[in-house]
């Protein structure tokens, strides 16, 4: 079976003089004084409604500083915008002091990107200090471990020296006992052989002792420095935390300060727009 399409032929053999004139008026395109009154209209809402968008716009990360200038630069570009398409209704939103409400804002931020920059260096500077301070710390522990183990390996050496020599000593006098002879003992002479050896003894041995005492006393005033040194740095460490903490919380996005602004800068422009509006047919009628 063969395909046959249908005809719709028939609607595009009607004669032209069917069309009426009043059909085609009805089609026609807007006129250029409509099209004048329009486009202002649209150009007008979209710039309001991106100017609201700045209103809104949140900056969720630190340095604001930097956003502040981006965010400037997209409000001025809006207001150049509206100066350069609807030249009319800027000059009457210079009424409205539109310039002025931009310049306070610029200056607003301007100031607040100037604290936080200061502030930021502030914050730097604590953050060079802290480290350093850490240092000096870290410094301190090493030298305080070091010093101590030292003064531990000398006392020890001179502790193992003295031990040796009253051990010789020792031995010297348990030899010297054991070869006395009744002769000897009867003129008396090893007593005093021993004599001399115990008194070596005794004063190797009180040597000894205070090496012990010295060595306590000094370990005693080595760990009081110490404690006192490093109880400051851990003071000192704490403030500068404290400091950078504090400068940290110190700054904001301006939400409020920038939302406001904007509602003014869009209250101003609409009011511009009103007007014009509202003399142009004043003007169509003259």
């Amino acid at each position: 079976m063969s395909f046959e399409p249908r005809m719709r032929g028939r609607r595009f053999l009607r004669p032209a003089s069917r069309k009426t004139k009043h059909s085609r008026e009805a089609r026609s395109e807007p006129t250029r004084s409509d099209r004048q009154d329009v486009e202002p209209i649209n150009i007008a809402a979209n710039i309001l409604n991106a100017i609201d968008h700045l209103g809104n716009q949140r900056f969720a990360l630190p340095p604001f500083s930097e956003h502040f200038d981006r965010w400037l630069k997209d409000l001025k570009s809006l207001l150049e915008e509206f100066e350069s398409r609807i030249p009319q209704a800027a000059a009457e939103a210079s009424r409205n002091d539109v310039k002025e409400k931009f310049e306070a804002i610029k200056e607003n931020l301007s100031k607040r990107a100037k604290l936080e920059n200061r502030t930021s260096a502030e914050g730097t500077a604590f953050q060079q200090q802290l480290a350093k301070v850490e240092i000096a710390l870290s410094q301190l522990e090493s030298e305080y471990s070091n010093q101590i183990q030292e003064l531990r390996r000398h006392h020890a050496k001179s502790e193992r020296q003295l031990q040796l020599e009253i051990d010789t000593l020792l031995r010297q006098r348990l030899e010297k006992l054991r070869k006395t002879s009744i002769f000897q003992k009867i003129l008396r002479r090893p007593q005093i052989t021993i004599k001399q050896t115990d008194a070596t003894l005794e004063m190797k041995r009180d040597k000894l002792r205070e090496s012990e005492q010295d060595l306590a006393e000094t370990l005693k005033k080595q760990k009081e420095d110490y404690t006192n040194k490093r109880r400051e740095l851990l003071k000192e460490i704490n403030l500068l935390k404290q400091q950078i903490q504090d400068h940290r919380v110190i700054g904001d996005d301006a939400l409020e300060t920038r939302k406001q602004a904007c509602e003014e800068i869009h209250l101003a422009i609409e009011e511009a727009m009103r007007r014009i509006q509202a003399d142009t047919p004043a003007k169509n009628g003259l």
